[in-house]
């Protein structure tokens, strides 16, 4: 009888041992809770956090700010634009400070002045009538000479003559040269400019106005600079003939 319970106590020691080590495999077999959940919250991290930092990336040296657009904005005042060639070129001309002549040589005018104007300017030409584009136009501003800028009339001093070409009654005093023209068999007075000895036309005494004068000027020896008033109230002159050589 002993020796049976000692064989039915070893089948259940046996039998239990037999049931751990099976719980035993099942549980190290079985998956964990906690693995899955960290395994999910990886990619939420990357995909929820990364994105929203990029518009609030701060610029770095390649690439600039919002602000940085001076490039695009207009320009703050009309002096930083280049300036008009012709009054470029008016501006560099020489002038003898002593006399107050312009200090050129006829190869510096012929490379300075256009074909007509050098053809007028300087060898005493004179353009065909109503061809120059002033003869019938012009307007309120300031005259000038179309070599080196030297103010000659004003707008209200022109008048429409049926001459064919530009017309003054008067002239800036002291800025226009006379002398006696007997070329062509005339007697007939030559204007010229004062600052650089340019030819612009002749002055006769049959004007319509009260001065009695009509300065007849080629439109390619002067420049109509409008919307000017540095000539406003200067002393002009009506001068008909050319003073006598001593």
């Amino acid at each position: 009888m002993l020796r049976n319970f000692r064989s039915a106590a070893s089948l259940a020691i046996v039998g239990l041992a037999g049931s751990l080590t099976l719980a035993l495999t099942l549980a190290s077999c079985s998956p964990r809770t906690s693995e899955p959940k960290q395994a999910a919250s990886v990619p939420v991290k990357d995909s929820a956090t990364q994105p929203t930092k990029q518009p609030t990336k701060q610029p770095t040296n390649s690439e600039p700010s919002t602000p940085q657009t001076a490039a695009a904005q207009p320009p703050a005042s009309t002096e930083s634009q280049p300036m008009d060639p012709l009054l470029a070129a008016w501006k560099d001309i020489p002038i003898d400070p002593r006399t107050g002549a312009v200090t050129l040589t006829d190869e510096q005018w012929q490379q300075r002045l256009s074909p007509d104007q050098y053809r007028i300017l300087r060898q005493k030409g004179t353009e065909r009538a109503f061809t120059g584009k002033l003869w019938d136009k012009g307007g309120p501003g300031e005259y000038r000479c179309a070599a080196c800028g030297n103010l000659l009339f004003t707008g209200d001093d022109k008048f429409v003559s049926e001459c064919g070409w530009p017309a003054f009654d008067k002239a800036i005093k002291g800025t226009i040269r006379y002398e006696s023209d007997r070329t062509y068999g005339m007697l007939r007075t030559e204007v010229m400019c004062s600052r650089c000895d340019g030819h612009l036309g002749h002055v006769f005494n049959d004007g319509p106005t009260d001065t009695g004068t009509r300065y007849c000027i080629n439109s390619v020896s002067i420049v109509h600079i409008p919307g000017t008033t540095s000539s406003k109230n200067m002393e002009t002159e009506a001068i008909i003939e050319a003073p006598a050589k001593k």
